[in-house]
């Protein structure tokens, strides 16, 4: 129940935005840059290569 008083507090709060003077492009960044930090977060963190002591000296020198 709560997440359906969500999504129609969500879907009012929208359709405000629309309705305002320059709406649709508010709404389209709005969805542009929640896709952007969905991109981000979904990015898989890449792991520095494990060094051997050597490898550790020369990159230090």
């Amino acid at each position: 129940m709560r997440e359906k008083i969500e999504l129609l507090i969500h879907f009012i709060c929208t359709m405000a935005k629309l309705l305002k003077p320059g709406g649709v492009k508010v709404v389209m960044a709005e969805a542009m840059a929640t896709k952007q930090q969905l991109i981000i977060m979904n990015r898989g963190n890449s792991r520095a290569p494990n060094l051997n002591s050597f490898d550790r000296f020369l990159f230090g020198f």
